[in-house]
């Protein structure tokens, strides 16, 4: 079965996302600010290994508490960005290595993060619906509960670059942060990129060089308001039969590279 493991990361974190020794139990809550800071420090973004550090630091606090925010029975979306070449080489041995990582419980929020499609790149978007033991946490749940949304508020104060993390975001992403080995091919639910230049779409559609009429005509039609490229997402049957594509592409590539192996081996093994 063909398998692209995702992944983020290892790497290290500044000293300012550990060391929270100060005692607030008088709060008297489930809640931390320590575990706030973390849920914070989470949110601000960072490289990607700082993102590794942070969630394993998430699921250290997390640990054997807070179990009413570790369910989600629901889809999870996550977009990860790949090389063109990448993606249509991709195979059962070609892997990108994941394991905690942001996903969404929404597709429109997965669509548009970061900007939606990048060019130069194709943007995948994974669609599944995970196991409990793969939540490390549901923020989405977490930030529609009151207690926390309380003691958020009394203790933002202690938190560091606060503003810049939960301050900034809150549940808007509606996140849910998973701990997966690894998706499969048939999980994709959409690629993204941009479409091919204006010009050359109207040459392939009509047969006919593009002229200042044509443009206009598929300016609007085509929704480029203006630009020479579209950025765009593919879903529901185009998805499919671009994920049959891959697929015999990728039986293809591999067809030939073991004809190739085989040639040169036999060159090579060849005695005079």
């Amino acid at each position: 079965m063909l398998t692209v493991l995702l992944s983020l990361n290892s790497g290290f974190q500044k000293n300012e996302d550990i060391d929270m020794k100060k005692d607030y139990s008088s709060l008297n809550s489930k809640f931390s600010v320590e575990f706030i800071q973390a849920v914070s420090d989470w949110q601000r973004g960072g490289n990607s290994g700082m993102k590794m550090k942070r969630g394993v630091r998430i699921k250290e606090l997390v640990a054997d508490q807070l179990d009413e925010f570790k369910a989600c029975s629901f889809p999870c979306y996550r977009k990860v960005k790949l090389n063109p070449h990448f993606v249509w080489e991709m195979g059962d041995k070609l892997q990108i290595k994941e394991t905690i990582s942001a996903w969404t419980s929404s597709p429109d929020v997965a669509q548009s993060f970061k900007g939606g499609p990048e060019r130069g790149s194709v943007c995948v978007i994974f669609k599944i619906i995970p196991r409990n033991e793969e939540v490390i946490i549901n923020l989405e749940s977490l930030f529609s509960d009151s207690e926390f949304m309380n003691y958020i508020d009394n203790c933002k104060a202690q938190v560091r670059h606060f503003d810049a993390g939960t301050g900034r975001y809150l549940g808007s992403q509606k996140e849910i942060i998973l701990e997966i080995d690894s998706v499969d091919i048939n999980d994709i639910y959409a690629f993204g990129g941009y479409s091919s230049h204006i010009d050359t779409i109207i040459q392939k559609a009509s047969g006919l060089k593009a002229n200042r009429k044509s443009r206009r005509s598929a300016d609007r039609k085509g929704g480029f308001n203006g630009e020479s490229y579209k950025p765009n997402w593919i879903i529901n049957d185009a998805k499919d039969r671009t994920i049959e594509f891959l697929i015999k592409q990728t039986k293809e590539i591999k067809e030939r590279n073991e004809c190739i192996s085989r040639t040169i081996s036999g060159y090579f093994n060849t005695s005079d």
